[in-house]
């Protein structure tokens, strides 16, 4: 079956920070200038094969989103077969470029992280560096493709924490992995998926954590579910972050699936490539408050293709969303009790009078011994006046 994939990315430096950092590769377009800080992009990809991206810069001031720009320049499309090699080499040459920038500025360190959708005619694959994510949205369910690389996810992972209470503790944002690692202090190593096939309708959602950290994944499916074009969804899920206090850049691009078999149900595309459109500041209303969905399944990256997802059923809106069960959980990490506390002392015989006690009767002896002298004495004299 033969697909065109329609893309749309809006990038905004939400209500805290004064700079945006992020950036993004959507079919070759990325933001070049630093200072446009909210941008909206809209495009479909070129036939053959193609590259959509999403990329966290950090370091602050300039320097993130200089990290984040070098990056979306060094990453291309390749064959899908070349992902593994090819991919590869340009994303060890983006952490390259972004190492040489921080050695020509003074050593201040600056880094990126990235998540990539490579497309090749009806297949993709994915893959990312740090903690930018990817999703497939089909058939009513939300599926996470790529794999944070960050203590919080690690201690998820292993069993120790929930997503829950990882997301409070200061490891959630601390990564493993990021574009700006030196050769010899840490060795790049993305995390792949399998190769998958498109379904008609199929959508792909890659943004920064400026989004993950303002909203769950069932939130984030429950806008994804509501029927919209792209750029209705894109400006949704971006403004249902700042909605939640924006408290870092955010970065949402969504690609989607349409069977060339099924034009004729579709607006027809033309071919032109939009420019690129800089929206109102002024927020778009928030949507009505949708239903909670079902958590969502770990993906099954094994395999060559997804298996055909099974119609769920949106859950009472009373009921809150049920936790992902772990993958591996590791045996749990045993918590450590409370100090064991000693026994306090006789409260009726403290130290202090045990000393006085022993100074009592010490005096007692004492004044026994003077008296059995002075009595002795005085017999003495006695016994000499008398004789």
């Amino acid at each position: 079956m033969n697909f065109r994939i329609d893309g749309c990315v809006m990038t905004n430096p939400g209500k805290v920070r004064s700079n945006n950092e992020d950036n993004y590769n959507l079919f070759g377009v990325y933001r070049d200038d630093v200072n446009d800080y909210i941008r909206t992009v809209e495009m479909s990809a070129p036939q053959g094969y193609s590259l959509a991206a999403v990329l966290d810069g950090m370091g602050g001031e300039s320097a993130g989103e200089v990290a984040s720009v070098i990056a979306a320049q060094n990453v291309s499309a390749c064959p899908l077969d070349q992902v593994r090699t090819v991919g590869l080499e340009q994303m060890k040459l983006a952490n390259q470029k972004v190492c040489e920038e921080t050695t020509r500025r003074g050593g201040r360190r600056m880094g990126t992280t990235y998540v990539g959708a490579y497309i090749e005619n009806d297949k993709f694959t994915v893959a990312n560096v740090g903690d930018s994510r990817c999703y497939l949205f089909r058939g009513g369910v939300l599926t996470a493709l790529s794999k944070d690389h960050s203590m919080g996810q690690r201690m998820i992972d292993s069993g120790v924490m929930s997503e829950e209470e990882a997301r409070k503790t200061k490891s959630w944002h601390e990564l493993t992995q990021h574009f700006g690692i030196f050769p010899e202090e840490f060795t790049i190593e993305p995390y792949f998926t399998g190769v998958y096939e498109f379904a008609d309708g199929d959508e792909l959602l890659l943004c920064s954590d400026g989004l993950t950290d303002m909203l769950v994944d069932a939130e984030i499916s429950a806008i994804m579910a509501a029927p919209a074009e792209i750029k209705e969804k894109v400006s949704k899920l971006v403004n249902a972050a700042l909605d939640k206090g924006g408290r870092d850049n955010c970065t949402v691009m969504i690609l989607r699936a349409v069977s060339l078999e099924t034009e004729e149900q579709t607006i027809p595309f033309d071919g032109a490539m939009p420019a690129a459109v800089k929206p109102e500041p002024q927020p778009i209303p928030a949507p009505a408050p949708a239903v909670p969905v079902a958590e969502i399944p770990a993906p099954a990256v094994q395999t060559a293709e997804i298996p055909a997802p099974q119609p769920v059923a949106a859950p009472a809106p009373a009921v809150p969303p049920v936790a992902t069960p772990v993958a591996q959980p590791a045996p749990q990490r045993p918590v450590q009790s409370a100090a064991y506390a000693a026994p306090a002392a006789d409260p009726e015989v403290t130290e202090e009078e045990i000393k006085l006690q022993k100074s009592v009767k010490t005096l007692t002896i004492v004044m026994i011994i003077l008296i059995v002298l002075f009595v002795g004495l005085g017999a003495a004299l006695l016994y000499l006046l008398l004789f």
